[in-house]
């Protein structure tokens, strides 16, 4: 089932659970979780981490799209995270999994975004 997701598709899982495979930073994106019932009681998402990462291993380095924004990270994340609170029901939970060398910034998108921080997992 998830083998040919593309950019775009909004695919309901055991009938209740919705999953999005699109741009988080695009509104358009929250969009078509509202047409598709409303308000989200979880946000799960793994940004880029801003880091510069490049495979070790492998012959040709893939490099990770965003991962290296620098000073623009802060506002990637501020957009990510204002676009997901729109569709938030009021005290759901958010999980965002990312480099702790970047914890400054994402504090500085949460309290943008008018998102409640509580605990942090390491």
């Amino acid at each position: 089932m998830l083998d040919n997701l593309k950019i775009g598709d909004c695919i309901r899982i055991d009938g209740k659970h919705l999953l999005v495979y699109d741009d988080a930073t695009k509104i358009e994106t929250y969009s078509s979780i509202e047409k598709h019932g409303g308000a989200v009681q979880l946000l799960l998402t793994d940004p880029p981490y801003n880091v510069n990462y490049s495979g070790t291993k492998r012959k040709n380095r893939r490099r990770i799209i965003n991962d290296n924004l620098g000073d623009r990270y802060t506002d990637f994340l501020t957009k990510l995270l204002s676009n997901a609170e729109r569709v938030m029901e009021p005290g759901a939970s958010y999980y965002v999994f990312m480099a702790s060398s970047s914890i400054t910034e994402l504090y500085a998108a949460c309290d943008v975004a008018g998102l409640y921080r509580s605990s942090l997992l390491l």
